[in-house]
Parts: structure tokens; C-alpha cells; sequence
């Protein structure tokens, strides 16, 4: 149960420096960046939670337990893979004009 929700939080971590980058994008300041940036992994922690769990828990203790679990997973992955292989590349750089009239 932990390892396969481990497993699918990483794959969710995979795909969020697609959505790093676009709100990286944004005509915003850096600390609402970064708060969109946490809600997003967040929400994406509380559905991959739920989705492994099928939205079943023994408490409310275990719900958080797993979330956090998940969230250290996914922000792991998606922070690494972002400044790994993301940052500054073509595809990001094509993302930043997704949009704009430029």
C-alpha cells in the first residue's frame, strides 16, 4: 500500500515541472509563484492519496500521514526534475510564450 502510493506520487512528480513551468511563466510575483506552486502539489498529493486509497481511510490521522508522505514524495521528485532537467531548457523556454502575444 505505502510503496505503490510512494510509486504513484512519483509518477505524478514526473508530470508537475510541465505545470512548474507554466505558472513559472506567469506575469505574477515570485511569492505567489510559489504558493501556486505548493497548492498545486498539494492537491495533487491529496488526489493521488485518494485515488490509491479509493478515498477510504481508518482516520483522519491516516489521511494526513499518507498525504504528507505523498507531498514529500512529489515535491521531491517534481523539484528535482524540474531544476534537473527542465529549467532554462527549449521546452521551457517554449512554454513561457504559451499564450502570449509575442
Amino acid at each position: 500500500m505505502e510503496l505503490e502510493l510512494i510509486a504513484w506520487s512519483a509518477i505524478v512528480g514526473s508530470f508537475l515541472p510541465l505545470i512548474i513551468s507554466l505558472v513559472k511563466g506567469a506575469n505574477m510575483n515570485k511569492g505567489a509563484k510559489q504558493v501556486i506552486a505548493l497548492l498545486v502539489v498539494t492537491v495533487a498529493s491529496v488526489l493521488t492519496v485518494g485515488a490509491d486509497q479509493g478515498w477510504v481511510f481508518a482516520s483522519v490521522g491516516e489521511f494526513f500521514n499518507l498525504a504528507l508522505t505523498s507531498f514529500t514524495a512529489i515535491y521531491a521528485l517534481a523539484q528535482t526534475t524540474y531544476t534537473g532537467f527542465w529549467e532554462d531548457r527549449a521546452v521551457e523556454v517554449r512554454l513561457a510564450g504559451v499564450g502570449s502575444n509575442d
